[in-house]
């Protein structure tokens, strides 16, 4: 093949952002989502040390939880520093496909659960219903 050649099959730059399916996206590194990123407790433990340890009814969210890979472990530390608090919490996420691990992998998770698909403006429905909130690794996707 001639290098002329090769310079006509070449792409021409474009200066459009490349627009990305995000529902395919997600849908397609959901199964393996938690293999694919790292943890790191320490947000956690030190939100945990923020909120009311006297058994008190708490309710709060994770906005873009994803799979629940922060949300559980969350829980699992709040409910060990706190024997007898009751929580309600809402798992948001705009994948349908992340939320529904997160339904099957929070069978476990001694706290009333809800799974909400939907995005940071579906708080707007939520005025006074929580008493915290998180977000973690997610933020990049909210238009602050």
């Amino acid at each position: 093949m001639s290098s002329k050649s090769k310079r006509a099959e070449r792409q021409p730059l474009s200066a459009e952002p490349r627009v990305v399916d995000m529902a395919a996206h997600f849908r397609a590194v959901s199964p393996r989502y938690r293999e694919l990123r790292t943890f790191d407790a320490e947000p956690l433990i030190e939100m945990v040390k923020l909120l009311p340890s006297n058994g008190e009814k708490l309710a709060g969210f994770d906005i873009g939880c994803g799979t629940g890979r922060y949300s559980f472990p969350f829980l699992q530390m709040l409910m060990q520093s706190n024997l007898m608090a009751q929580v309600d919490f809402s798992l948001i996420d705009a994948s349908t496909d992340m939320l529904a691990i997160a339904r099957q992998d929070g069978l476990h998770v001694p706290a009333n659960l809800s799974f909400i698909c939907g995005s940071v403006d579906t708080l707007s429905g939520y005025s006074n219903h929580f008493d915290f909130g998180m977000t973690t690794n997610a933020i990049h996707h909210f238009d602050t």
